[in-house]
């Protein structure tokens, strides 16, 4: 009989030691596991986190953990939304998260930074589409209205050919056969060293066209001399 009690309490004190020895390795795991999840959340890896407060409460359940998890399945669920382009759901996603009852302090810094972060991209990208949107205006304007640099590309009106006027009373302006895109380049060529030329017509500008290769002079230096404003024949 003492024999049987004997082997009784053996049996039971051997079971006390495996079921310690289980508890003590299942609690190491865990603070473990937590070891992993926090690293995780500082580093905003969501899922990770998850994983391991996940393992960490089917070891030994805690406040910690549980708390996690439920702020955790909110931000996985958030980043999932603005992987498809809703920001706006993924805020909102975020922001429950923060108003978890009991919320974790590492896991609400960084739903905070994140946040931050989220906004000044936003207004970044705000910023850069404004940017955009106006350099498209100022292209689409500048192919509307040429400026005078890019006119000159147009035509090379000292080569017009001219008409062999040969009456004395003939107008300057039409001792040459220039054209429109002629004209518009030797405007802008004026233009930019006399900026009033932009407001002459076509007829001053053709006079002045016209007393450059007559006199063989530059434009500027046909425009300087002032003859062409009166002459009406060559």
């Amino acid at each position: 009989m003492k024999n049987k009690g004997r082997l009784l309490l053996i049996i039971i004190l051997a079971i006390i030691f495996v079921w310690s020895g289980q508890r003590s390795v299942n609690q190491l795991l865990a603070q473990q596991n937590i070891k992993t999840a926090r690293k995780s959340v500082q580093q905003a890896d969501w899922i990770t986190a998850q994983q391991a407060y996940q393992k960490a409460q089917a070891r030994v359940p805690s406040v910690e953990s549980r708390t996690s998890l439920e702020q955790l399945d909110l931000l996985i669920a958030g980043d999932k939304a603005a992987e498809a382009g809703n920001l706006t759901v993924m805020k909102q996603d975020y922001q429950r998260a923060l108003r978890v009852n009991g919320g974790m302090r590492r896991i609400n810094q960084r739903i905070q930074a994140k946040l931050q972060q989220n906004d000044a991209e936003a207004e970044r990208s705000k910023a850069s589409s404004a940017t955009q949107k106006k350099r498209t205006s100022k292209t689409a304007l500048a192919k509307k209205h040429p400026a005078a640099s890019d006119k000159t590309e147009t035509a090379d009106w000292s080569q017009a050919s001219s008409n062999n006027l040969a009456t004395p009373s003939a107008n300057l302006a039409d001792a040459y056969q220039f054209s429109n895109a002629d004209i518009e380049t030797a405007r802008a060529e004026l233009a930019r060293t006399y900026p009033n030329a932009e407001n002459y017509d076509d007829m001053n500008i053709k006079k002045v066209m016209a007393m450059s290769l007559l006199n063989k002079t530059s434009i500027t230096e046909a425009y300087q001399a002032g003859g062409w404003n009166q002459m009406r024949s060559y």
